[in-house]
């Protein structure tokens, strides 16, 4: 719809009808400018989608009954064998396996517990996928390093009574060598040292920011 030119509405000339013609006309332009293209994803907080619109839910409808839905998120020949969602199949129960560029069905996105995500479009940040690909969760490669503090080079005390031809260590640190014939002698050096640490995990299943639930709907 075009916008309709001053002239229709302005002039000796024009008529009650030309110019109820040219306001209809305008209605129309700012229709379609507010209208939502075909494919345009939306969030609503329903169980069920408004009208115009169906569930992104990775169902595969008919394209025939879609048709405008069809021209508009088909992936295209070339990757209706590849691609996760937006491609034709045979078969609407079984659509993975019965992958077809002249099927009878179009393989809609499947929205359901997932975050959008702009496609890299050759930016160089999520490259070496397509706008049709699916991508699991994933953390990014990290270590963690621990240590303990050392105490270095040190020996240790050890108490002893010896006698009849056996030595009997004593544990009683607390004991000198005044006391009760107790003798004194020191471990050897184990040099300065430190201990490795091993962190234990923790979190649930997945890597997740706040969020809350919503209805993806496609336009169709």
């Amino acid at each position: 719809m075009a916008l309709p030119a001053a002239a229709d509405f302005t002039g000796a000339t024009i008529t009650e009808a030309q110019f109820k013609t040219a306001i209809t006309d305008l209605r129309n332009y700012i229709a379609d400018l507010q209208t939502l293209p075909v494919g345009t994803l939306i969030y609503v907080k329903k169980t069920s989608a408004p009208g115009g619109f169906i569930k992104a839910n990775g169902a595969a409808v008919l394209r025939s009954s879609y048709s405008a839905l069809d021209a508009a998120i088909y992936c295209g020949d070339a990757n209706n064998a590849t691609a996760d969602s937006c491609y034709r199949c045979t078969d609407s129960g079984n659509p993975t396996n019965t992958r077809s560029t002249t099927g009878a069905y179009i393989v809609l996105p499947d929205e359901r517990g997932e975050f959008p995500r702009g496609w890299d479009d050759a930016r160089g940040v999520d490259m070496s996928r397509s706008l049709w690909a699916h991508q699991v969760d994933q953390n990014k490669s990290h270590s963690h390093t621990g240590s303990a503090a050392s105490n270095g080079a040190h020996t240790h005390s050890v108490y002893f009574k010896s006698g009849g031809g056996s030595v009997v260590v004593i544990e009683d640190t607390a004991k000198t060598t005044g006391s009760a014939g107790l003798s004194i002698a020191t471990t050897s050096s184990a040099g300065s040292h430190t201990h490795t640490l091993t962190t234990n995990s923790s979190g649930g299943t997945e890597a997740r920011v706040r969020n809350n639930a919503w209805l993806a709907c496609i336009k169709y």
